[in-house]
């Protein structure tokens, strides 16, 4: 049975005034803003260390260590990082290397994403370099 996720301002690279998203959708964007974070970067108004621990920030990864490493390392990265979200109850991360718009080498990375209570489960498709990173698409998937 969905528990439901409220509603939210839509903000993935950033917020847009006007438009929100619900249910699934709403997790699917936190994971994405959970990749581009970088950890610790987050202050709340109280004391939190959960808080300090959210962030992963893929383009610094892979500058960092670059693409080849990347490639090896990065699924289990991203699923150790979204796991850490109370709504996921599984998540399966591949990678591969593409050839961006620009010319330059990207990571895609897919991501299955089971959600514990909603029966909205989903894929997370992310584009990311040393540079940057683009959300390329959520796609719902069916429940099974």
């Amino acid at each position: 049975m969905a528990t439901g996720y409220g509603v939210e301002a839509w903000c993935a690279d950033g917020l847009v005034s006007g438009r929100f998203t619900t249910g699934a959708m709403t997790v699917a964007l936190a994971l994405y803003r959970r990749l581009i974070t970088p950890r610790g970067s987050l202050m709340g108004v109280e004391d939190d260390d959960e808080e300090l621990n959210v962030g992963l920030d893929v383009c610094g990864y892979i500058g960092a260590v670059g693409n080849s490493t990347a490639l090896r390392a990065l699924p289990g990265l991203v699923a150790g990082e979204l796991s850490k979200d109370k709504r996921v109850r599984a998540i399966s991360c591949t990678i591969e290397q593409t050839i961006g718009e620009d010319g330059l080498i990207d990571l895609t990375l897919t991501i299955d994403v089971t959600l514990h209570d909603s029966g909205e489960d989903f894929t997370l498709t992310v584009a990311a370099d040393d540079v940057s990173a683009e959300l390329l698409g959520v796609e719902m998937l069916e429940a099974a």
